[in-house]
């Protein structure tokens, strides 16, 4: 089974929400789709307005729990798919070996920018941040198909 891991900061907004469209998306495909943090704090559940505004657009975030990005995770992930430039280039300096398998979304989906971070904002920049995201996944679905195809 090939492993998608989605990266964020703290793994409570972002990452679980990109997660849950891309298991939605992928429902058919025999891919692994997890997230995780750079500084996430273990076993956080997703913050309230991530897990209202996704409930409004038909996703469940309600057994979300954070997890910190391992060196683990990072080596078996096939794809690795950060939300802002920086993680990438963090990510591709800590995990060497993997360099090749770590983009960010926008880069996947030819668009420049990062996406939004909410965490703290009001349930209408998590809204904005979760249009973001699914416009994001689906500008970059054949790519993300192409780099999880053996």
């Amino acid at each position: 089974m090939l492993k998608l891991l989605l990266i964020c900061s703290g793994n409570t907004c972002r990452s679980p929400m990109a997660e849950a469209i891309l298991r939605a998306k992928a429902w058919d495909r025999p891919w692994a789709i997890g997230s995780a943090g750079i500084y996430a704090e273990e076993a956080r559940p997703a913050t309230a307005n991530a897990a209202l505004v996704m409930e409004e657009l038909g996703f469940n975030l309600g057994s979300h729990r954070s997890r910190r990005l391992s060196p683990d995770m990072a080596q078996t992930a096939d794809l690795i798919i950060t939300m802002e430039g920086w993680q990438c280039e963090e990510l591709r300096e800590r995990f060497p070996r993997c360099r090749e398998h770590i983009y960010t979304l926008a880069q996947l989906a030819g668009m420049g920018g990062d996406v939004a971070d909410p965490y703290g904002g009001s349930r209408e920049v998590y809204r904005g941040a979760a249009e973001q995201l699914i416009k994001m996944i689906d500008a970059a679905w054949e790519e993300i198909i192409e780099k999880l195809t053996p």
